[in-house]
């Protein structure tokens, strides 16, 4: 299969209130949307993924590692969207330009990228660069206002003031003192004031741009726009282009899509089982097939 890429504008306008957003599933997660109308991650099955597994500090009380960050960052979206319950949330790519946010796709082989217009109001958005920060938990975060400055010489100076404020061998104390120092600084990933088409972040992309990550509770079938393969060895999504026509099928139902993302959907048994998909080409012969059980592309 060819590779296109058409960018967010192929699916249409966004709803007025919403952001176009990018997510990659697996096939489970998929079938699931599609039977079920709605997906809402579960704490243990995702504290139980591969990400983690090869982390030594996700195995270790007396280390800060990515599991931590994760659970403090959804503890804070859970406050900011007034849902206390809510202890795992689906990761977004957020930032609604199709261009900054490709290039902080996860690349997954085997599994789906959703392109979806999310509500607004129904997720938290902060600053993916700066996540990283949360992450290693050794040095502090500068606020917008040091980031935001008119020049470089300028972002140095205050960055350089701002950073005169903690001490210069934070990363070398006990995690404990260091969380104590730097946790009040971890609020700035959630600074939106350099995130407008006129704002310039020193410490975004280099053209100047905050990349976002999104976090939302769940996410609905009804916001779906497309859904595209990742391709089975390099994870990379494999955009349809125009006269592509591909069926994404179920045990209970088919979506239609094309190189412009969902055509229509509608309900129809198969023999597949419960939380497996069949992603399989009918406008092109040269297009190819997967299976989503087995994530395979031939």
């Amino acid at each position: 299969m060819s590779v296109h890429r058409h960018g967010f504008a192929y699916a249409g306008p966004v709803p007025e209130g919403h952001v176009r957003c990018m997510t990659v599933q697996p096939p489970s997660v998929v079938a699931g949307l599609l039977d079920a109308g709605e997906h809402r991650p579960n704490l243990r099955l995702s504290e139980q993924s591969s990400e983690y597994a090869a982390c030594r500090g996700c195995r270790d009380d007396d280390q800060w590692c990515y599991l931590d960050a994760n659970r403090w960052v959804v503890g804070e979206a859970a406050q900011r969207l007034n849902l206390p319950q809510m202890d795992a949330a689906v990761w977004l790519n957020a930032s609604g330009v199709f261009a900054r946010d490709e290039g902080w796709i996860e690349q997954r082989p085997g599994q789906f990228l959703l392109v979806l217009d999310v509500p607004a109001d129904d997720m938290v958005r902060f600053h993916a660069d700066l996540f990283r920060w949360v992450v290693a938990c050794d040095a502090p975060i500068p606020p917008a206002s040091v980031r935001g400055a008119t020049s470089l010489e300028e972002f140095m100076e205050a960055r350089r003031r701002y950073t005169r404020r903690f001490p210069p061998d934070i990363a070398e104390w006990d995690l404990d003192l260091r969380i104590q120092w730097l946790r009040p600084t971890w609020e700035h990933v959630f600074d939106d004031a350099l995130w407008g088409p006129n704002g310039f972040d020193h410490m975004g992309d280099h053209h100047g741009h905050s990349p976002l990550y999104g976090l939302t509770p769940s996410i609905q079938l009804a916001h779906v726009r497309d859904v595209v393969a990742c391709h089975a060895e390099s994870g990379r999504p494999e955009w349809r282009g125009r006269g592509e026509v591909h069926e994404l099928r179920t045990r209970d139902h088919v979506m239609l899509l094309s190189h412009a993302g969902v055509v229509r959907m509608s309900s129809e048994q198969s023999s597949l089982e419960r939380g497996v998909v069949d992603y399989v080409a009918v406008g092109r012969s040269d297009a190819g097939r997967r299976d989503g059980a087995e994530g395979v592309v031939a």
